[in-house]
């Protein structure tokens, strides 16, 4: 069963009539409360809402909030800072067990509209995945360190950490099973960039020697994971068993990457494990998403340029281009030769 998919409307006094209007009506009142799963969707409000008349849109908001009394699971796809600030306030979902939110929080306003739509209904959250995008959020702290405790989420999905508190996620949910920490960039645009200015025949030498440069925060929290975060969550999420670490492009937007495209890494809690490494990583995944990596970089077959025109990069180049550099951040997280090298 899929969730039900609906975009919010533009914020036009046309719009704003035409769906309220629509919710005053019995039968799509009661369909939206016989929804068990449901898909909201931003419609491009953007990160500003001081160019609207909120009035319009609170009408409509605060009667979809009432109406999702049976839904059990709830994403979030795309919002901006605008859709968190009029939307997230308004849902009530006292049967709510599965959340997932993606989109920017870039200011106070719409991180306090994520704290507060969690925290309502923390009680009762067994699965919470919090895709945000945070690196301008200058006016307060990133959402997940100021969330109180989740006494029944298993499977937390977070977007990669500039500071990791590991111990925190143990505080965080006592009951935690499975984490999956996620990292999204435009990585096939960010590619076709260094291809344009790539010497031929060095095309693979540019991408490898950049894709630490550009993805140095991903990096960066590999190196934290491996020197001491597997050692520090096995110690404090006694019940952990799966630690993920998920990437994919989103250089085509949020909604269009399959989850097949979704490419991950993953480590499971092992009675093999040795003293200082609780959890070893899953070859199975692991070489299977390496492999399928591979596949798609050696299909590569960059296309000639001329010296005064310079290089037209096609969407087949992109995308071959992006998976030799996920190749190479994934590879950060997961070397099964050193792995075996120092008996882990």
């Amino acid at each position: 069963m899929r969730p039900f998919p609906f975009c919010l409307p533009e914020l036009t006094e046309r719009a704003a009539e035409a769906y309220e209007t629509a919710l005053r009506a019995s039968p799509v009142r009661s369909f939206f409360a016989r929804l068990k799963e449901l898909t909201l969707i931003d419609p491009g409000y953007g990160e500003s809402w001081q160019s609207y008349d909120l009035a319009l849109f609170r009408g409509f908001a605060q009667r979809l909030g009432k109406c999702l009394v049976n839904l059990r699971a709830l994403k979030v796809m795309g919002f901006e800072d605008c859709a968190m600030k009029l939307v997230l306030p308004t849902l009530w979902m006292p049967k709510l067990r599965q959340l997932h939110i993606f989109g920017c929080c870039q200011q106070r306003q719409s991180r306090a509209a994520i704290l507060s739509l969690v925290n309502r209904n923390r009680l009762q959250l067994e699965e919470l995945e919090l895709n945000l995008w945070t690196e301008f959020l200058h006016e307060a702290e990133d959402p997940v360190l100021s969330l109180e405790k989740l006494p029944k989420v298993k499977r937390l999905s977070l977007h990669v950490p500039l500071l990791p508190a590991w111990q925190h996620f143990g505080d965080l949910c006592p009951l935690l099973e499975e984490l999956t920490f996620v990292y999204s960039q435009d990585i096939a645009l960010n590619a076709a960039r260094v291809l344009v200015d790539s010497e031929p025949g060095e095309e693979e030498e540019i991408l490898v020697n950049t894709s630490t440069r550009i993805y140095r925060d991903a990096v960066r929290f590999a190196a934290q994971l491996q020197s001491h975060g597997f050692a520090e969550l096995a110690e404090h999420c006694p019940r952990l068993q799966v630690i993920r670490f998920k990437m994919w492009d989103n250089s085509f937007g949020y909604d269009s990457t399959a989850a097949k495209e979704h490419f991950t890494v993953c480590w499971r809690r092992s009675e093999r494990s040795r003293p200082g490494r609780a959890f070893l990583r899953d070859a199975d995944v692991n070489n299977a998403t390496r492999a399928t990596l591979e596949a798609k970089a050696a299909a590569a077959a960059w296309s000639e340029w001329d010296e005064d025109e310079g290089r037209e990069v096609t969407e087949e180049e992109a995308l071959a281009a992006a998976a030799c550099v996920m190749l190479q951040v994934l590879r950060r997280f997961d070397d099964p030769s050193l792995e075996a090298e120092l008996g882990l």
